[in-house]
């Protein structure tokens, strides 16, 4: 019975510990989670209109020189070709 309690109570506390960590990183993140899966099917919207996508682009967000270092990335199959009326 201790030990099942006792496996228990650290289970929890794992749970709490994950459950803060999640939170402390959303608020250090220059970007929410809802916000970046927002961007990235913006992003991949115009990609496609310029490219087979091969896979899904990525987007990585890190803080550099007093602002952000932003790349996004993707892999494509194919460059399509467009014409610019003038």
């Amino acid at each position: 019975m201790k030990n099942r309690t006792r496996a228990k109570n650290e289970e929890n506390a794992q749970a709490v510990f994950d459950r803060a960590s999640r939170v402390i990183g959303a608020d250090k993140a220059p970007m929410s989670e809802e916000c970046r899966a927002i961007a990235l099917r913006d992003f991949a919207h115009v990609a496609r209109e310029y490219f087979d996508l091969a896979a899904p682009p990525e987007l990585k967000i890190e803080a550099c020189e007093g602002g952000f270092c932003v790349r996004l990335t993707f892999r494509a199959d194919r460059v399509k070709t467009f014409y610019l009326l003038q």
